[in-house]
């Protein structure tokens, strides 16, 4: 639903906020419950809160790459392969986890679920972290937990053990964390190591690349293996969005293939692919390497550690760039209108008016911000977020030295599986048949004589 076409926005005007970016469209239904925030907060006779300098809003229509590419920071690759829902995740069919259903009083493991969000003390520090760097982390922790536990061996005085058994608590309490996230870490290593997730990376690159190879034939091939539907379409929907689209011989061969594979119910869920843009008949040039190249989305001689790119292996998120680019100039968008023509929508940049308490707390801001303190940007997202998204745009924030303080603000968490089981109809489908209404006969009069209506 998030990604139905909404009406164009009009005005939006947040309170108290001078600085306002919005890029695509914005349903009118935010706009209208934005509006009525100044008329209730006089009445109430309270005062704004802490002061946000810019609001940023995003289209989800404006970068879908975000979403089809893969991405490798842990928390992402956690909704990839098991799904969070409610910050909880179902690993009930892991080994590891159906050994430990019997345990009573885990912090966070709990029925077969890990409850990330029960654990805020460790998770927060390790969910932004690539893959790689995660397992070298991970492999220390638990070196340090069984170096403590062999030094209590040596302990000679009281003041020893005292100070043994301060460290001990901390350490006893971290170990069934780390013991879960090892085991969480090990189960998508072997993921992304398998043969299909290697061949799945190769043709994602090959496809944002436009090697000359034409991909389309290795997707048809895994729609004829039936592949996992949800992948198949990732890679299909990141081909049309690459190529402006596949061209009509081969969309309507691939369209029958699907069909055949998967069922006819996803006759609809091609439509409404068609509906919101991912998969459509080409049309036009392709403007993906001009995109590629103004919003240098494959840095090359980035350092990984320093660069928002380090969530996607390489690729910078398009949503983030956008971000990042109205502080890079003094002007903002203003600097960018023709690399921003590229995209989805119109992009605005509007100043407001503001009052004269709004005006006098814009003015504080700007003193406390010459002073050191980071301005605060409200980033929404309407259509969804990522959460290499979400990474990227927290390593944007060290990027900058912490000059700005970002809050984002999304409808969902999204991910490609996410979004194309969204765009299923298999309800509409396999509904069942309504029977027909039967018509009461009414009883024939009874007649005499030998002639219709005779007496």
């Amino acid at each position: 639903d998030a990604l139905k076409d909404p009406k164009p926005s009009q005005e939006f005007s947040p309170p108290g906020v001078p600085s306002m970016a919005p890029h695509g469209s914005q349903p009118p239904q935010h706009r209208e419950g934005t509006q009525q925030q100044p008329h209730e907060q006089q009445q109430s006779g309270t005062e704004l809160g802490p002061g946000i300098d810019e609001v940023i809003i995003l289209d989800r229509r404006v970068d879908l790459f975000s979403v089809l590419c893969s991405q490798f920071t842990y928390q992402a690759l956690i909704d990839a392969a098991f799904g969070i829902v409610h910050g909880a995740v179902d690993v009930s069919s892991a080994a590891w986890a159906s050994e430990r259903k019997k345990e009573q009083g885990h912090p966070i493991l709990r029925n077969g679920q890990v409850l990330l969000s029960h654990d805020k003390t460790y998770f927060p520090d390790i969910r932004d972290l690539h893959i790689d760097s995660l397992g070298p982390l991970l492999q220390g922790e638990a070196e340090t937990i069984q170096k403590l536990y062999a030094e209590k061996d040596n302990i000679k005085s009281t003041g020893e053990m005292a100070d043994y058994v301060a460290r001990f608590k901390k350490v006893q309490a971290k170990h069934p964390l780390v013991e879960v996230h090892i085991n969480l870490a090990q189960d998508l290593r072997n993921k992304i190591q398998s043969e299909d997730y290697r061949q799945h990376l190769k043709l994602e690159d090959d496809i944002t690349a436009q090697s000359s190879q034409s991909p389309l034939e290795s997707i048809e091939d895994w729609i004829d293996d039936q592949k996992p539907f949800h992948e198949v379409m990732r890679l299909l929907c990141l081909y049309s969005l690459v190529n402006s689209g596949v061209k009509a011989k081969q969309y309507d061969q691939i369209k029958r293939s699907i069909i055949q594979s998967y069922g006819y119910e996803h006759l609809l869920t091609l439509c409404n692919m068609e509906r919101v843009g991912i998969l459509r008949y080409q049309q036009g040039k392709t403007v993906w390497s001009s995109i590629k190249r103004q919003f240098n989305l494959f840095p090359e001689d980035a350092n990984p550690a320093r660069d928002m790119s380090y969530a996607y292996s390489g690729y910078a998120p398009l949503s983030a760039r956008l971000v990042e680019m109205m502080k890079k100039s003094p002007t903002g968008w203003r600097a960018c209108q023709d690399a921003l023509g590229l995209l989805y929508g119109p992009a605005q940049e509007l100043q407001q008016q503001l009052d004269a308490s709004e005006a006098t707390r814009a003015n504080a801001a700007e003193q406390a911000a010459a002073q050191g303190r980071p301005s605060v940007t409200l980033v929404c997202f309407v259509g969804g977020l990522t959460y290499g998204e979400m990474a990227a745009i927290r390593k944007l924030s060290e990027m900058e030295e912490g000059r700005r303080r970002f809050l984002v603000l999304t409808t969902e968490m999204l991910s490609a599986r996410k979004l194309f089981d969204s765009l299923r109809s298999e309800v509409v489908v396999n509904q069942v048949p309504l029977e027909e209404p039967r018509v009461r006969q009414r009883p024939e009069e009874r007649r005499s004589g030998w002639w219709p209506g005779g007496r």
